[in-house]
């Protein structure tokens, strides 16, 4: 879906009753209250899942300057890195934690971070994520431009509610996907209970 940052913003405030605005530039409340919340909503819905659109995949770069325990050594994050998912070659040997923008794991060899990163154009974004930031960005913006919290109540309700729906449905791509067939041992997707 081609969307743009003033369409997202929109949808929020057409979740909270508000009329949409054209630009960023108006004086108005409505457009300086979505503006102000929409980078950090972006980076946190990124963060919550690994989004397929926003799946990345690089070669650590080893950081020989930095002091660590024995044995454990430090690479640099990726810049765009919002939330790292897995490191390879897998092993239960290669302990790995994030301090700050390094991560320290116990491997010397070449280590490939698995992460989800920050995209920024939102023509990149799909569908699901769109619906589900700019419903966060309602929900974030209700006591500011609606100041109803009964229906900052519902919104919140009903981000749960697609939060649940929107992971479901992206964690059931991949290889891995077998259709329901009624037996529990053949499936393999991912049902919101876990």
């Amino acid at each position: 879906m081609s969307c743009s940052k003033i369409q997202i913003c929109n949808l929020a405030l057409t979740n909270l009753g508000a009329d949409s605005i054209r630009s960023f530039d108006e004086s108005n409340k409505r457009s300086r209250t979505v503006e102000a919340f929409y980078e950090t909503a972006r980076d946190y819905i990124l963060s919550q899942f690994d989004w397929p659109f926003a799946k990345a995949f690089v070669l650590l770069q080893l950081l020989s300057e930095v002091s660590t325990p024995s044995g454990v050594f430090a690479y640099q994050l990726p810049k765009d890195c919002i939330s790292p998912r897995d490191i390879y070659p897998l092993s239960k040997k290669n302990y790995w934690e994030i301090f700050g923008q390094m991560l320290f794991c116990k491997s010397s060899e070449e280590v490939y971070l698995y992460y989800t990163k920050r995209v920024i154009d939102p023509n990149e974004f799909s569908d699901a994520f769109i619906s589900l930031l700019a419903l966060w960005i309602a929900v974030r913006s209700a006591p500011s431009i609606a100041q109803d919290k009964e229906l900052a109540n519902l919104l919140i309700k009903q981000f749960r509610i697609e939060k649940q729906e929107c992971w479901e449905s992206n964690a059931n791509i991949g290889n891995e996907y077998l259709k329901y067939d009624g037996d529990p041992n053949n499936d393999s997707f991912v049902f919101p209970e876990g």
